[in-house]
């Protein structure tokens, strides 16, 4: 069940840079969950879904009187998407941060 307080900032790392990206009400947890995202771009999941340097890491953030869901999406997950690089081939149009 879905808590409507709760952001979820999901990313799917390709040898620790961002390939795919979301900040939804659900959680990612695997790269299979990322499957539109891969049909936008163009790119195959099935190079992806067994690959040892392919993985899935998430953050919670909960919204209350001094966290809006702007601020989230806005200050938040950007500054928690940037501890990573983008991948070379990365090719979503809008960057994470």
């Amino acid at each position: 069940m879905r808590k409507k307080n709760v952001i979820w900032a999901s990313v799917l790392l390709v040898d620790d840079k961002i390939k795919h990206w979301g900040v939804l009400s659900h959680k990612k947890s695997c790269v299979k969950d990322f499957y539109k995202d891969f049909m936008y771009a163009g790119d195959s999941m099935k190079d992806y879904i067994n690959s040892p340097n392919c993985r899935v890491e998430n953050n919670c953030f909960e919204r209350t009187n001094e966290v809006s869901k702007r601020m989230i999406f806005e200050k938040l997950a950007p500054q928690w998407f940037s501890q990573w690089e983008l991948s070379e081939s990365y090719a979503r149009s809008k960057k994470p941060y």
